[in-house]
């Protein structure tokens, strides 16, 4: 099956809001985002990946497109006066996307979505506790042993501090592609003025920009489980999930499931002060260099 050129792909960032923008773009009638987000292919060579994390084979894995064909497949049911795009956040944190997707299409629309590296950090924590991935019940360890899970090829959600370095990825990308292909805006700006920020992308994507989208969606939010038997059978597969997908549309399916897990969550206990007060040191070098690179005003990270 030969490949499709796409015309536009969101790169990230880990919890930064990319399933809710994914969500809202694929509603455009002129737009065909793949129905699979974090499909990885432009960062894994064509080598199928090999995370070893606790539970990554069904949460990573699985859900990748190595080869050209399964990657390919996602796109079959498009229109071929659609604009074509997915979702994979490994994209802005992989050294060897920024390449491979210049090579598929140096034209490509690139749109990330940054959150304050602190805040991310903690959220992908309180991910992987949500999804009871997570081992330690306390997050200085678990960023203490960022260093070994990343030796161990855990997959990226993994890696709390590192996902943040923001500075370093985008200049990768920029290093190949001009900034007006490349349309960047906080978490802050998107949960502030979120149907501003869609018109945005549309606009950027050379779409009817009028096109109002329902915004009445909770996607992926963070936190920890009530019921932790239920957000296992939300997050894995299951032959009564299959069932329903056969005769429940994507758009009402994923809405209802939005509602469910919400529903489901309870709020993590707040970040240590003296945690926080250590990774906000650690990033403002990133920091400053996103903001050099971008022109974002990020002082509320600082």
């Amino acid at each position: 099956m030969s490949l499709p050129q796409l015309d536009f792909l969101v790169i990230g960032t880990q919890k930064g809001g990319t399933t809710t923008l994914d969500t809202m773009l694929e509603q455009h009638p002129e737009l065909f985002l793949a129905p699979v987000k974090e499909l990885n292919y432009f960062a894994l060579g064509g080598q199928p990946p090999q995370w070893a994390g606790p539970g990554d084979d069904a949460a990573a894995n699985a859900l990748s497109a190595p080869t050209a064909d399964a990657y390919a497949a996602h796109f079959r049911q498009a229109r071929a006066d659609q604009k074509l795009g997915e979702s994979s956040v490994l994209y802005l944190y992989s050294e060897a996307a920024p390449a491979a997707i210049h090579a598929h299409n140096p034209a490509m629309k690139l749109i990330a979505v940054l959150r304050d590296p602190v805040k991310r950090a903690y959220s992908a924590y309180s991910h992987l506790r949500r999804d009871g991935r997570e081992p330690e019940l306390d997050f200085r360890a678990a960023l203490e042993q960022e260093p070994a899970r990343t030796a161990a090829n855990w997959e990226q959600l993994w890696r709390y501090r590192a996902t943040g370095h923001y500075g370093d990825q985008l200049e990768r990308y920029l290093e190949l592609f001009p900034r007006e292909q490349l349309l960047l805006f906080t978490s802050d700006m998107l949960r502030q003025d979120l149907r501003g920020n869609l018109r945005r992308c549309y606009e950027f994507l050379g779409v009817d920009p009028a096109f109002q989208p329902d915004t009445d969606i909770t996607m992926n939010a963070s936190g920890l489980a009530k019921n932790q038997g239920l957000n296992d059978f939300m997050g894995r597969q299951h032959p009564l999930k299959d069932a329903l997908k056969k005769v429940i549309p994507l758009r009402v399916g994923r809405k209802i499931k939005g509602w469910i897990a919400a529903r489901n969550l309870k709020p993590m206990p707040p970040l240590p002060d003296d945690v926080a007060a250590e990774l906000r040191a650690y990033y403002q070098p990133q920091i400053a260099k996103t903001e050099r690179l971008t022109g974002l005003d990020l002082s509320a990270w600082k």
